[in-house]
């Protein structure tokens, strides 16, 4: 598959790739915003207070241990979802 800018003869008069290119330029921010966010750690400052279960305690645990826990909890519950 070719991009667009590849194909035509003229790109600077094509008003399709002008759009396309202007789209792009609007979305890929907030694409790379959106992927960050999904690639990283779960973050106890993220989650309000009243998610996490009871026997999560600060005192008890550290902050990264706390934050692999809930990790843990989602990809269990990811698993289970899928029925794997």
């Amino acid at each position: 598959m070719k991009h667009r800018s590849e194909v035509s003869s003229n790109p600077t008069q094509d008003q399709i790739l002008q759009r396309e290119e202007m789209l792009l330029n609007i979305a890929e921010p907030k694409f790379i915003k959106i992927q960050a966010r999904h690639v990283r750690m779960p973050r106890l400052a993220d989650i309000p207070k009243a998610s996490l279960p009871l026997d999560m305690k600060e005192g008890q645990h550290t902050l990264e241990e706390l934050e692999l826990q809930v990790r843990r909890k989602r990809l269990v519950y990811r698993a289970k979802q899928r029925g794997w």
